[in-house]
């Protein structure tokens, strides 16, 4: 009897404070939540921190991990990847594309078109941001954090090369040409309209937040906890184009680790494509939400 699983009938409510009369509980109760499963305790502390999945600092200052200010236990832990990632007392520095973190285990639970935000402080040590330029083969994407987009295989060789994604499976925020941006993948990109750059040789706050729906609506970019105007962009290289259909449709975000500083896969096209992430990452946020700008300014 002790040991039989409960059966709990369909007509009980839910009370809070006092159960059939037998006596009251005297103090305050605030944000009661009944979950449908049982729940970890990394999802007991993403539900009652705002939506927050991590929240990694940066200050170790030492070692090849980083913490999420959750803790240990509950939050989620990154590993650093690459050779020429380097602490200065408690900052993180990457020098070369394949440095990097990666988030413990294989996905964080963001997947399909979901609600997200992606936040983090860059100092971006060259002078200038690197540009798209047809003589270097750079796309003049630099990407910041994020989630990889399904990689395409093929090609005349057999192989599976990182630049080739499928459209609309990632969600990575960037910095193209000096301006923020969203890469989803295939050339598919939500960027910054108009003169709202990410200035080099500063510390900037860059976020990319994502509702659910069509990307031209519900894609929201900030620089410093205000927000940017956006557009959709083709980046493909595709002749021709790609549909409006394309472009604007609802991404589904592949189940992958949140990786920072070089979130697409390394390979040699790669390595000329995309230029490295030449500097500091700091408090890098993830949500399980779209912030509004109140959220933003609040990180």
């Amino acid at each position: 009897q002790a040991n039989t699983a409960p059966n709990l009938a369909a007509t009980n409510k839910l009370t809070v404070g006092a159960i059939g009369g037998a006596g009251f509980f005297k103090g305050v109760v605030a944000d009661v939540r009944v979950f449908s499963l049982a729940v970890s305790l990394r999802q007991a502390s993403a539900a009652f921190n705002g939506g927050r999945v991590l929240a990694w600092g940066m200050h170790e200052g030492q070692g090849e991990s980083v913490y999420s200010a959750d803790g240990e236990a509950t939050g989620v832990a990154g590993a650093l990847s690459g050779s020429t990632w380097s602490w200065s007392g408690t900052l993180l520095s990457f020098a070369k594309r394949g440095d990097g973190i990666q988030s413990a285990g294989s996905s964080v639970g963001v997947r399909g078109d979901a609600a997200l935000s992606v936040c983090a402080w860059v100092f971006y040590t060259p002078k200038t941001w690197p540009t798209a330029s047809a003589a270097t083969g750079s796309n003049g994407v630099v990407e910041i954090a994020g989630f990889a987009p399904a990689v395409v295989s093929g090609g005349s060789g057999g192989s599976t090369a990182a630049s080739m994604t499928t459209p609309n499976t990632g969600f990575v925020l960037s910095v193209v040409n000096g301006l923020p941006a969203v890469d989803f993948g295939g050339g598919v990109f939500v960027i910054a309209d108009g003169a709202a750059s990410v200035s080099p040789r500063r510390w900037s706050q860059v976020c990319a937040v994502k509702s659910p729906g069509a990307k031209s609506t519900t894609t929201k970019l900030y620089i410093d906890g205000s927000s940017v105007p956006t557009k959709l962009s083709d980046m493909s290289g595709v002749e021709g184009g790609l549909s409006s259909a394309v472009l604007d449709a609802r991404p589904n975000i592949q189940s992958a680790p949140l990786r920072v500083a070089t979130v697409t896969p390394k390979d040699s096209l790669t390595a000329t494509m995309r230029p490295s992430f030449v500097g500091v990452v700091d408090t890098v946020s993830l949500y399980r939400l779209a912030l509004d700008q109140a959220g933003v300014s609040a990180i």
